[in-house]
């Protein structure tokens, strides 16, 4: 089964995912600023966004690891979505557009990730660099907002 389109997709669905992220954290977090619940419930999203993606990126499928990546999958969906109740009184109408563009897209990238992996394309995707570039974006967040909530005391 050729599942090259499948790979560009999903990179092109990473970069969107990408690019609406540093937007949000570059005009609209940094004009609102961020609650200390916000500036460690971001981290934790991207954390619970790596751990399926490290599993389909360093191991083999088997039966029990597929469950398992689509537990960690719908954990991991949901999670992200945690905020929004709050986000309502937070956040204007463009930031809260920008968040469902991101919910749309995270459950879509994560079944791509777990089809590449599952159907042992992982090593042709270049899966392998995803958990280390979310690793290096959830901490330049937590390390940014930690900085700036400690500097306003």
């Amino acid at each position: 089964m050729d599942l090259s389109w499948l790979i560009t997709a999903t990179w092109v669905g990473l970069s969107v995912q990408c690019m609406a992220m540093i937007i949000d954290e570059l005009w609209f977090h940094r004009r609102r600023g961020l609650p200390r619940w916000e500036v460690w419930g971001h981290p934790v999203d991207g954390l619970v966004f790596m751990l399926p993606v490290s599993l389909a990126a360093y191991t083999q499928p088997n039966p029990i690891l597929i469950k398992l990546f689509v537990v960690l999958s719908i954990v991991s969906s949901l999670c992200v979505t945690k905020d929004e109740w709050i986000h309502t009184d937070l956040c204007s109408a463009g930031e809260q557009w920008l968040h469902s563009i991101l919910f749309l897209i995270h459950a879509p990238l994560l079944i791509a990730i777990g089809t590449l992996w599952a159907f042992n394309w992982g090593d042709q995707s270049g899966l392998i660099y995803l958990p280390p570039l979310i690793a290096g974006i959830l901490t330049i967040q937590l390390f940014y907002w930690m900085h700036k909530t400690a500097s306003k005391h």
